[in-house]
């Protein structure tokens, strides 16, 4: 398998379509269709659904269990290619969701690359549920997650290290200007915009919300989340995330939650030995440092 297959395989999964991963690439449909074949030849199996009446390309279940392997693949690669003319530089290799990032990176990458050891920092944006095989495959040094497997801080060969807790709020459009906080019970469940976070998130939003209504939209890219608020409408997040889109977009308000859900606590996933290296506490330093420094943020470390 080459790697215009795998990027090939990852467009679709990511656009939901070959056209839109085509236009995306800025290749050609059939040029694009070719390389995903090509791909399925190789494996022997099939990784996008072709049925008639199945809308978009959607990933058959082998193709969902390859997605995590693509990602891994497209991992190693970027680690080989990094070896030509860059080992001066030792590598971190790092994943996270996508709140984290979006607080901490730019920390992480200014004090990793900066720092009295620069390293090539290597980022791969990740869902909660890859963190641990990602620790556990050899496939990054460090992962920020809200999922966690257990309470204690060690899982097998994984260490948790809870990391910084953020409370919920609601963010609205122009219907909220002259609201400073709410309730759940004065929430409408069809003007929501709703997002995935984690098990404890869903277990509030069923004791306050009817499991049987439907949203007003469902969006799993909180930064997507923008581009659809309006009037009434609100979306239940995280502050850091509320903040952001508020400083972004003038109309986007960010309200208090009365008995919202449980703070989202992100952990730091490591090996057992992780935590021991020199690039892990450094690690560790800066993102202690740019909590401390966030609005809303509570540091754990």
């Amino acid at each position: 398998m080459t790697k215009a297959e795998i990027e090939a395989f990852l467009a679709v999964a990511q656009y939901g379509s070959i056209s839109a991963a085509a236009e995306q690439a800025y290749v050609t449909q059939p040029a694009l269709s070719r390389r995903i074949q090509n791909l399925e030849r190789e494996l022997d199996y099939a990784l996008l659904d072709r049925r008639k009446g199945v809308r978009g390309s959607s990933l058959t279940a082998r193709g969902q269990a390859f997605l995590a392997v693509a990602r891994r693949w497209m991992a190693v690669y970027r680690d080989a290619a990094a070896l030509q003319g860059r080992c001066d530089r030792p590598m971190f290799r790092m994943a996270a969701i996508g709140s984290a990032s979006r607080l901490l990176l730019p920390a992480i990458f200014r004090g990793m690359t900066e720092g009295d050891v620069p390293h090539c920092v290597n980022h791969h944006l990740c869902h909660s549920v890859e963190g641990y095989s990602l620790i556990e495959n050899g496939s990054a040094d460090v992962v920020l997650t809200d999922n966690v497997k257990s309470s204690a801080f060690s899982v097998g060969s994984v260490l948790s290290t809870p990391v910084y807790a953020v409370p919920f709020v609601v963010v609205g459009g122009e219907g909220w200007r002259d609201v400073r906080s709410v309730k759940p019970a004065e929430l409408d469940p069809a003007r929501e915009i709703s997002l995935p976070w984690n098990t404890a998130f869903d277990i509030w939003h069923a004791r306050w919300f009817d499991p049987g209504a439907r949203a007003f939209a469902y969006i799993d890219d909180a930064s997507a989340v923008k581009f659809a608020l309006r009037d009434d409408l609100f979306a239940v997040m995280p502050r850091t995330e509320g903040l952001r889109l508020a400083r972004e977009n003038e109309g986007i308000r960010v309200l208090d939650l009365e008995d919202g859900p449980p703070d989202e606590v992100i952990h730091c996933l490591t090996s057992a030995a992780g935590n021991e290296r020199p690039a892990v506490k450094l690690f560790f330093e800066i993102v202690r440092a740019a909590c401390e420094a966030s609005p809303g943020v509570r540091c754990l470390l």
